[in-house]
């Protein structure tokens, strides 16, 4: 039984010893050796930035950056450089990064059963806000002052009830976005000014735990959702141009407002 820890400094095994029926001291996997892992529990231990991170993956060696974007299936190596870019513009007003289990139920059409769905995703926060922030456009040098954090509580959503006779998902006014309330739930939420009792807004709870690779496949994810950080940068040159046009057109009275529920 192995869980791998996260440290400041580095990634270490702690394991059960069956001959002496306890745990041996722990041990710094070094070289890489810690990829060798990917599917054992993980956990984290003190306060470990995103900076500490990115400081042990650059003591991969390339073959081992290879094995590591062929397990996560995510092409880190551009944003290892970024990393080590020096910051020319203030860091990111996120500090810390959050990584939660999300719970999924909803229905699995053709059989007609309930389908599960279990993944690891994460989110930048800042502290007193309860918006989630992507981290998708951000360059990783403005982050590595993040602390990461891992929630000891799923995040539990009940899908099945929120699709309609056309088969539309519509959310229904006792089951806000997630980005719109605090989590875990500090009070039940209320309808109409008389507390809900569902699952869904009122936050049924579960424990959950980590593996390893869940862990830096979601720390990842999102920050690489967008290609390189070249890819990265057009797409958001782009989409400051279109804002633009937007803006422009509104000003001129040319802006039509279509509601999406209006395009079948």
């Amino acid at each position: 039984m192995h869980t791998v820890i996260l440290r400041k400094d580095g990634f270490y095994l702690h394991s059960w010893n069956e001959e002496t029926r306890a745990y041996d001291p722990d041990r710094l996997l070094e070289d890489g050796n810690w990829l060798l892992e990917w599917t054992e529990d993980f956990e984290l231990e003190g306060t470990v930035t995103l900076g500490d991170v990115f400081a042990i993956l650059a003591k991969l060696d390339p073959h081992d950056i290879n094995l590591f974007s062929a397990l996560s299936r995510l092409n880190i190596a551009p944003f290892l450089a970024e990393a080590q870019k020096p910051l020319t513009e203030a860091r990111s007003d996120i500090n810390y990064i959050e990584m939660y289990r999300f719970i999924e139920v909803s229905w699995y059409k053709r059989e007609g059963l309930p389908r599960f769905e279990s993944y690891v995703t994460a989110s930048g926060r800042t502290t007193g806000d309860l918006q989630n922030y992507s981290l998708d456009f951000m360059p990783v040098n403005k982050l590595l002052h993040c602390e990461i954090r891992l929630s000891p509580i799923a995040r539990f959503y009940d899908n099945r009830d929120h699709y309609n006779e056309k088969g539309k998902f519509v959310l229904s006014p006792h089951n806000p976005p997630f980005d719109e309330q605090p989590w875990p739930p500090e009070k039940p939420a209320t309808v109409n000014g008389k507390p809900c009792e569902c699952k869904e807004c009122c936050g049924e709870q579960f424990s959950t735990s980590y593996k390893l690779g869940e862990f830096l496949w979601a720390l990842f994810d999102d920050m690489t959702f967008n290609g390189t950080p070249e890819d990265r940068d057009e797409m958001m040159k782009m989409l400051i141009e279109r804002k633009d046009e937007c803006l422009e057109a509104e000003a001129k009275g040319e802006l039509e407002i279509i509601d999406p529920d209006d395009l079948d």
